[in-house]
This record gives structure tokens, sequence and C-alpha cells, in this order.
């Protein structure tokens, strides 16, 4: 039963078989603890189903130490609550190119310290399509390096490019940039 699942240890819980993880219905994911929920291995937090997301609350999924194991149709499953409870080291598990395994909505939707905390790899890893989507206070909250970086970002999310397109899709990202760095300005005056 759920309850006499909550009362499994840690490391109980880790030797469970995913299988047994991705068939678990709302009760029994809902009755996990936060310790139960952090000692998922990297294959039972893969077994993570989509459908099953929505019964994982903000605190579990923050409790998700092999966060970048979930698949991508999990990933894509999140709320914007859950979204907004990910850790810092939930999104440096997102690597280079890993981090556009979020959904545009998902990007969209990552509050200024998420932004601020991803790494310099990760921002020039960003296709265009997820760049475009970052919030004003996001864009403001890159450093001067990352922005330096953005045309190097569209160039390699989109392969080889011109200058001419690269200038033309850059455009427009740093114009809602340096729109959010004087807003900003103006606002610590």
């Amino acid at each position: 039963t759920p309850v006499q699942l909550s009362w499994l240890s840690p490391t109980q819980i880790s030797t469970i078989d995913p299988a047994f993880i991705g068939a678990m219905s709302a009760p029994y994911i809902q009755a996990a603890t936060l310790p139960q929920i952090a000692a998922y291995t990297s294959a039972q937090t893969n077994a993570l189903g989509a459908a099953q997301m929505p019964f994982l609350s903000p605190a579990q999924i923050a409790s998700l130490t092999s966060f970048a194991s979930l698949s991508d149709a999990s990933l894509a499953a999140l709320s914007p609550a859950q979204e907004a409870a990910l850790t810092v080291s939930q999104l440096a598990q997102l690597a280079g190119t890993a981090i556009n395994r979020l959904s545009l909505a998902e990007v969209g939707g990552l509050a200024v310290p998420q932004v601020a905390s991803l790494a310099a790899g990760q921002i020039d890893a960003l296709s265009s399509d997820r760049l475009a989507v970052l919030s004003p206070g996001a864009l403001g909250s890159l450093s001067t390096a990352d922005v330096a970086g953005l045309s190097a970002a569209f160039s390699i999310a989109n392969g080889p490019i011109s200058r001419g397109r690269a200038y033309a899709e850059a455009g427009p990202l740093l114009e809602r940039t340096a729109e959010s760095v004087v807003r900003l300005w103006a606002a610590s005056r």
C-alpha cells in the first residue's frame, strides 16, 4: 500500500525495480517522502512517465537528484509550479545542449535566479527559439560575457549561417536585452 511504501528507507527505495516506479499510481507517488524521492536512481527517475508528473509536488520535483534522467516527455509535462521549484543543481545537470530538452514554455518560464544560475556553456547552447522566449528580466540577468556569446549561440544552434542572417536573428534578442538592461539601470537609480 502507499502507506507501507512510505515506511521504506531511502536505501530500500533505491533498490526498487524501475518498472515499479514507472507503474506507480498517484497515491503511491504522493506518499513518497522527499528523502525517498532523492534516493531514486537514474533508472528509476527515467522510469517516471509524463502521466505521473502531475502527481509529484514541486517539493518532490526539487528533491530529484538525478533530474537529468527524466525523459523528454516527462520534462515537457512539468507544470509551472514544478518548474519554479527546479534547483540550481538540477538545471546544472542539463549541461551543454541538454538545456534544450526543456520546452519553449519551460525555458520562457524560468525565473530570473534560475537563468542567472545557468553556466556560460548552457546559455551558449540554448537554441535561438529558446533564447527568444526568455523574459526581459531573465535577459537582464545575463552577464556581459553571456550576451557577447549570443551571436555564437545563434550560429551554433542553427548551423553555419551567414553573418547577415546571424545579425538578423540576434538583433531582436539583443534589442530586448538592451531594453532590459536600461530598465534595470533606471530602476537602480
